[in-house]
């Protein structure tokens, strides 16, 4: 394993070398390797109002130190868990992929918990992710239909949430946690299911976060730092519930702090301390070794899931773990008792953890995309060939890994725990499941795969809010800093990212233009009430980029301004020819850049706008109503609302 080591480091120090040229230049015209602003609204009005202070350039020497920190920390825990019992040497090929995710979750939840009279919510998966492509992974066993926001908070202080529910919503959970999940565990000390919370008139939710008893819909948060908000989607293309969190007597949205290079380097140097303490913690571990210790193509039976894994925040979720392993012309057929519950889903992972693709391939199925059998059981098949029937799940040709049953929001008592499991051959499933299982033709398939591609992007896309320009501003700081080799060396990426190009030019990219013509002819007043509808989603998708660009413009002038005008007071002309020949060369890139960048550039966000008009009107309902779509509303409102504080501000 020590070869890995070596390579890493061999990489990482050629790039630095090159950075080390290139340092002055990025450091001037990076919008945010001088000052990055935070999360909300406070910090969009400093970059907007106000000069971007040029911060002192860290020698390179101390950013490579806190790099090989990193490195020998990623180091420890490949050594740590290659010796790991229960995983298998096809296991070792993940395991780098599994250290990059842990380093950028932790430090997501690093920053994270500096902020904690947010306005907004940062969800994960990372605000970072280009759609039409699989999301960078977070976490350990997440579910993809869960949107998870952890909120920082001041026990010590009041907050108040307004959930406007959405039908794409199938269960939503509030957990306050002790620990921060950092340096310390969390620990579920208190939780609210929406289904046990109680309506306002309007049909909309008031909860107050407080260590002081309240009336209503209270979640107590005495002693935690982090509130666990899961929003878990049901039928991706449909708008979901909108949540919003304001600390009561706060002005304005506080935001993370400005951070300077020393910052960065002590952050990072932190982030290697703990990494490998984080991985050997029980909610990392015990995530790994309770499925993967289990037998070949079996399932426990159906228990509590706080019960078995120490740590995660599940309110009142049961579960079913499993350990496959097939060869390529297998496939596992898993039997689960139909129980009734607000949502319930089956996903694999490898053996860290980690989600098989279940964007641009089906590895996961929830309770509105499956078929339930008339005999009491929902039959789903795992295997890395299409066999042609309902319910198939695709393993990628993963031939180790995790299945993960779990159900929330359960009415009544579980009285058959039991799932029952049996590997056969591809070519004979349709033997194996009941008489009346509906078969898929590849053509079907290929359409329910294209569906599953925009669904996800419509719901990842209502999540952007104000934190999305903060979160893009802080990441790309990091990465700036560090120069983007070592980087992505370090904290991974989204990978085969389709270009703005590819989305305009390849069909399977696209909507399909003949389906949404063929809804207004069809459903005439529900297309038009879609239409309508979805348009703020479509305009918040626009607009996002811009600021966006806008921000990072307005730094680099302001950079190279203040540049040059420093080497004319000290008479360096030739200097301050440079300093505006780079600051023009930069905003050359960054204009560049808006326009073609695949996951936060300008035209990126007019494809996001397309895809979402195409998805919200292929899920029309049938009649002119307009308020299911009030959740996308609000969240325009709200966005502009904290633009236009900043501006003003």
């Amino acid at each position: 394993m020590s070869r890995i080591g070596s390579t890493q480091r061999a990489a990482v120090e050629r790039a630095n070398r090159k950075a080390v040229q290139r340092r002055r230049v990025r450091q001037r015209l990076r919008v945010v390797a001088a000052t990055a602003p935070g999360l909300a609204a406070g910090a969009l009005a400093m970059a907007l109002a106000t000069p971007h202070a040029v911060a002192e350039v860290a020698p390179a020497g101390a950013m490579q130190s806190v790099i090989d920190q990193l490195l020998d920390a990623q180091q420890k825990i490949i050594d740590t868990n290659s010796d790991y019992p229960f995983i298998v040497p096809s296991d070792l090929s993940s395991l780098q992929g599994y250290t990059q995710n842990l380093a950028i979750t932790t430090l997501l939840l690093g920053l994270n918990k500096l902020n904690t009279s947010s306005d907004s919510i940062t969800w994960v998966p990372f605000p970072w992710s280009a759609n039409v492509a699989e999301p960078q992974s977070p976490l350990i066993l997440p579910n993809p239909d869960d949107q998870y926001g952890p909120i920082a908070v001041d026990p010590t202080a009041t907050y108040t949430v307004t959930v406007n529910p959405g039908a794409g919503t199938q269960d939503l959970s509030f957990t306050a946690n002790a620990g921060n999940g950092v340096t310390v565990d969390f620990t579920p000390v208190s939780s609210l299911d929406l289904a046990d919370a109680t309506p306002n008139a309007d049909g909309t939710y008031t909860i107050i976060l407080s260590a002081t008893p309240h009336d209503g819909n209270w979640v107590d948060i005495s002693g935690v730092g982090t509130v666990m908000i899961r929003n878990i989607m049901g039928d991706g293309g449909l708008p979901h519930d909108y949540i919003t969190i304001h600390q009561d007597g706060a002005t304005a949205a506080s935001s993370l702090p400005e951070l300077s290079h020393d910052q960065m380097i002590t952050m990072l140097g932190q982030l290697a301390a703990i990494m490998p303490l984080v991985n050997a913690s029980g909610t990392y571990y015990s995530q790994m070794e309770i499925p993967d210790s289990l037998p070949d193509n079996t399932m426990t039976d159906i228990s509590a899931t706080s019960g078995a894994v120490e740590g995660i925040s599940t309110p009142g979720q049961i579960s079913s773990m499993g350990h496959f392993e097939l060869g390529p012309d297998q496939a596992l057929i898993i039997k689960a008792p139909n129980l009734e519950a607000g949502y319930f889903g089956l996903q694999l992972y490898n053996d860290w953890g980690q989600n098989v693709p279940y964007v641009t391939a089906q590895g996961g199925l929830n309770n509105t995309q499956i078929f339930q059998d008339s005999d009491g059981y929902t039959y789903y098949v795992v295997s890395s060939k299409d066999p042609g029937v309902a319910n198939w799940v695709d393993n990628s040709s993963l031939t180790d890994g995790i299945v993960g049953l779990r159900w929330q929001n359960v009415t009544g008592d579980v009285t058959n725990p039991d799932v029952q499991t049996q590997v056969v051959n591809i070519a004979d499933v349709k033997d194996y499941l009941p008489s009346d299982t509906p078969l898929v033709t590849a053509e079907e398939r290929a359409a329910l795969l294209q569906e599953r591609l925009f669904d996800y992007g419509y719901t990842q896309d209502q999540d952007h809010n104000i934190d999305w320009l903060g979160w893009n501003l802080v990441y790309n700081q990091f990465k700036a800093a560090m120069g983007p080799e070592a980087f992505e060396q370090i904290f991974g990426g989204q990978t085969d990212v389709p270009t703005v190009l590819d989305r305009m030019t390849d069909p399977s990219l696209m909507p399909n233009l003949d389906a949404v013509a063929s809804e207004f002819l069809t459903n005439p007043a529900g297309s038009l009430a879609a239409l309508i509808g979805n348009l703020p989603l479509a305009i918040k998708d626009v607009e996002l980029p811009i600021l966006l660009a806008s921000l990072s413009m307005k730094a680099v002038i302001d950079e190279t301004a203040q540049a040059v005008q420093g080497d004319l007071s000290s008479g360096d002309w030739t200097q301050a020819w440079a300093e505006l020949s780079s600051g023009l060369q930069g905003l050359g890139t960054l204009f560049d850049d808006a326009f073609t960048d695949p996951a936060t550039g300008i035209m990126a966000g007019l494809l996001n706008a397309r895809d979402d008009m195409a998805t919200g009107i292929l899920h029309a309902g049938n009649s002119f109503d307009l308020s299911g779509y009030s959740p996308l509303t609000d969240s325009l409102v709200d966005l502009n609302q904290q633009v236009m504080a900043a501006l003003l501000g």
